[in-house]
């Protein structure tokens, strides 16, 4: 099993993990409305949403490669619903 790779375990959601720079100051407001598994801080104001969807969340969203911690939210929505 140590064999598999990264890109294998995370495929099944290949093509649902986008990412959304929006203003800092709704940053908070954002992540609440969407299943965001990571908030990214920039030095000009702005802040970078990892948001897990099947269609992009926003206009600007750009699809990128999924990752263990966008893997874990898919299954579990980051252990906020029951």
């Amino acid at each position: 099993m140590a064999d598999i790779k990264l890109q294998e375990i995370t495929s099944e959601i290949n093509g649902q993990v986008w990412e959304c720079i929006v203003p800092s100051a709704k940053a908070e407001k954002y992540a609440a409305a969407f299943n965001t598994s990571n908030l990214r801080n920039m030095n000009n104001n702005k802040t970078v949403l990892r948001i897990i969807a099947d269609h992009p969340p926003m206009a600007d969203a750009s699809q990128v490669q999924p990752n263990l911690e966008d893997l874990y939210l898919f299954y579990f929505k980051g252990g906020t619903e029951e």
